[in-house]
């Protein structure tokens, strides 16, 4: 239990130092970057989708915070909107391979959309066939891919 309070400490710490930037500095985007992952880091996804909207106030085309913020929206069971943030982090970049991956992930997992998932795993695997990742789509690929594995047929 220590070690868990030190990091709930700890979280609180680098909220605290990251709100004090963001108010010395309200148009800086790493600030509210930093705030944001801070809060993500903190499991305060509410706060972290808040602090990196203001980032992306700053910069909308920011591919990692649009995939930080896709995945609190993704927390909070707000599938519409983490696919939203995955797709406008691929309109920035079609080869950006965490907003293809987790497109997919939420299809088959968060809405069981398995057909589309596919679809979006196949995409990632033509940009990345050798790292851990690619090894994990291929399993999803191999495993709901097949007609048994389908389960939606839309």
């Amino acid at each position: 239990m220590p070690e868990e309070r030190q990091t709930t400490e700890e979280s609180l710490q680098l909220i605290a130092e990251a709100v004090q930037k963001t108010g010395r500095a309200p148009r800086d985007l790493e600030a509210w970057r930093e705030l944001g992952n801070a809060y993500f880091d903190a499991d305060m996804p509410a706060q972290a989708i808040a602090a990196y909207n203001r980032a992306l106030a700053i910069k909308p085309d920011d591919t990692n915070i649009l995939n930080d913020q896709g995945a609190m929206y993704r927390q909070t069971g707000d599938f519409t909107r983490a696919l939203a943030n995955f797709e406008k982090a691929r309109q920035v970049d079609p080869f950006n391979l965490e907003s293809i991956y987790n497109s997919g992930y939420v299809l088959a997992f968060d809405l069981n959309q398995i057909d589309r998932a596919i679809v979006m795993w196949r995409s990632y695997l033509r940009l990345d066939r050798t790292s851990e990742t690619s090894r994990q789509v291929q399993s999803f690929i191999e495993r709901y891919g097949s007609p048994a594995g389908n389960n939606d047929r839309n």
